[in-house]
């Protein structure tokens, strides 16, 4: 949904504020999380004494999914507390004061409560998950994506396909599984790119070949629409967590929060940003 408001100089300017998951590419969304990591990094370490480096950071998380525009808008307006914008489902409308930590709360709400799993139902998962995209058919075999993803593969394909993942996500290869239900796997283009893939394709056994295909297979990837990466995250939490019973968990992905950040406020500037019309 494109959102007008006016600008500083008076100006008409447009931001990309989504009000559906499927407005969102896997791409921005691998983009989004790494950035808002670094913010969460800096709020940790930098809270108090570098607040406008802890801004920057939300500014630039933001900015790769409301658009450039975000630049124009007040950090905060009055006594804005993300943690209660979050916890109250906060959501964006007509004649809604805009600023960076609002558009943050109304992304973040919407990725908490977006339709993980579609049409699946937990207690009866197929044996492997179908994803059309550009109009080509692709899949994920859970429990063998399972074995990828913790390293304990049973064929020379999959251990090729193991090592390549754990060169690519060595982080969630010593994390631990905390919570089910809110397991992050974060998986970036190339991650995403080895377990799925389409019927009856192998991942190259020369690494050259295949650092070749996983580059092309990324661009196609991503701009796959969120909903179906999140159908995928549904998809094989039980696969893994049927893998870990009676076994060492330590090689699963870890649950990540959702941070719920800092409370400072600042000023808005001299013309306070508000939605002016929807544009679907």
């Amino acid at each position: 949904m494109n959102v007008v408001f006016t600008g500083q100089d008076g100006q008409d300017l447009t931001l990309n504020i989504p009000v559906t998951a499927e407005e969102i590419t896997y791409g921005q969304f691998c983009d989004y999380q790494q950035a808002e990591a670094a913010f969460i990094d800096a709020n940790r370490e930098h809270n108090e004494s570098k607040p406008d480096l802890v801004e920057a950071a939300l500014i630039d998380a933001v900015a790769i999914i409301a658009g450039p525009h975000i630049h124009d808008l007040p950090f905060a307006i009055g006594s804005e507390s993300l943690g209660t914008m979050i916890s109250g489902g906060y959501q964006i409308g007509f004649g809604s004061d805009l600023s960076v930590m609002g558009i943050y709360a109304h992304i973040t709400v919407l990725l908490k409560t977006a339709n993980y799993h579609g049409d699946l139902k937990p207690d009866n998962l197929p044996a492997f998950l179908v994803i059309k995209h550009d109009s080509k058919s692709y899949r994920v075999i859970g429990q063998k994506a399972a074995r990828v993803m913790t390293g304990k593969a049973i064929t020379a394909g999959e251990a090729i396909e193991a090592s390549e993942y754990r060169r690519r996500h060595s982080k969630a290869v010593a994390a631990r599984v905390q919570d089910g239900s809110a397991l992050d796997f974060t998986l970036g283009l190339s991650e995403f790119a080895i377990l799925v893939r389409r019927p009856g394709e192998q991942l190259p056994a020369d690494e050259e070949k295949r650092d070749a295909w996983l580059v092309e297979r990324r661009k196609l990837l991503a701009d796959l629409s969120l909903p179906n990466v999140l159908k995928v995250r549904f998809f094989l939490i039980p696969a893994l967590l049927k893998l870990a019973q009676g076994g060492n968990t330590s090689s699963l992905p870890k649950a990540r929060p959702v941070p719920v950040g800092s409370k400072r406020t600042k000023t808005p500037g001299k013309l306070s940003a508000t939605v002016k019309r929807l544009l679907k």
